[in-house]
């Protein structure tokens, strides 16, 4: 194992790879890279990895308790009283005010977008950082503060991790990364409004000021969750 690497990196990150300073310590970055060239999952795994040995430096085979394991199923009853909780907690947190938000800036966000590539391919280096911005956090958003009213949700459930800490937990991780992209995009809204002329830009810039105070109320320790890598001690 390559001790140089970043526990949990890029489960905090904004996944825009092709700008992270970190993606030679990044796992996740890494397995990604090398299950393309080998074109198989478990093949760029071990590449990555290798099997690890024994005590004696040996790598054993797979343990039988793991094809246990692979085979284990729920039973119907089971299975089903599983999709009864995860259906109502996902209408739950769809019917959340912060959700509809980030539902109706999203589809709003990739009509403009659609409609207006060629602003991407201004000479203007601004505003094709800012179309670049709003383009890539377009969904982020959502999907980040869909895992932090999720993990948020479990809590106190027999599916949250028992040793969760207030404010080191991963909602408050989802909510800060989802803050940071919020930002940055109301910030380019902004810029493509002015660029543009346009009132729907300017809607989308106002709509992100209006989610930030909305997550920022719901995880008010979600700026005090240090990522790894990211986030010195006491940032």
């Amino acid at each position: 194992m390559n001790q140089d690497r970043i526990d949990f990196v890029s489960a905090y990150c904004d996944r825009w790879c092709e700008r992270c300073p970190l993606t030679h310590r990044c796992s996740a970055f890494i397995v990604t890279a090398a299950v393309s060239m080998c074109e198989d999952e478990r093949a760029g795994m071990e590449l990555v990895f290798g099997r690890a040995p024994d005590d004696n430096g040996e790598v054993p085979p797979p343990p039988d308790w793991l094809n246990d394991f692979v085979a284990v199923e729920m039973s119907p009853e089971e299975t089903a009283e599983w999709s009864r909780q995860h259906d109502q907690r996902r209408a739950r947190i769809e019917g959340t005010s912060i959700m509809q938000t980030a539902q109706a800036f999203m589809h709003l966000g990739h009509s403009w977008l659609t409609a207006n590539q060629q602003i991407g391919e201004t000479e203007d280096a601004v505003v094709r950082e800012a179309f670049a911005v709003a383009m890539h956090d377009l969904i982020l958003i959502r999907v980040k503060l869909h895992r932090a009213l999720d993990g948020k949700d479990r809590r106190g459930t027999d599916e949250a991790p028992p040793d969760d800490d207030p404010v080191q937990n991963d909602w408050n991780g989802s909510a800060k990364v989802a803050l940071i992209s919020i930002q940055r995009s109301s910030a380019a809204w902004s810029v493509l409004a002015g660029a543009t002329g346009q009132d729907t830009p300017a809607v989308l810039a106002a709509q992100l000021v209006e989610l930030e105070v909305q997550v920022a109320s719901e995880f008010p320790d979600a700026w005090r969750f240090l990522r790894p890598g990211f986030d010195p001690a006491g940032g």
